[in-house]
């Protein structure tokens, strides 16, 4: 039994070494932008992300108050 599950669990790690292994090589390839971008689109990109995390948070808090809410 313990066999089994040891050769299940470096299956397991395979697949995982498989998987991280294709996201870094992606993450290489589009590592640097093809286009080129003005001072416009960059500020409306960064705004959008804070605005976006902005966003979550105000969530995230509305969430969490609900639930203490009930306690």
């Amino acid at each position: 039994m313990p066999n089994k599950i040891n050769r299940l669990s470096e299956q397991f790690k395979n697949i995982f070494r498989v998987w991280i292994q294709a996201i870094r090589d992606t993450d290489a390839k589009y590592k640097k932008p093809r286009i080129k971008m003005t001072l416009g689109v960059r500020i409306a990109l960064i705004s959008l992300r804070v605005y976006l995390i902005i966003l979550i948070s105000l969530s995230f808090f509305k969430l969490f108050t609900l639930i203490y809410q009930g306690h």
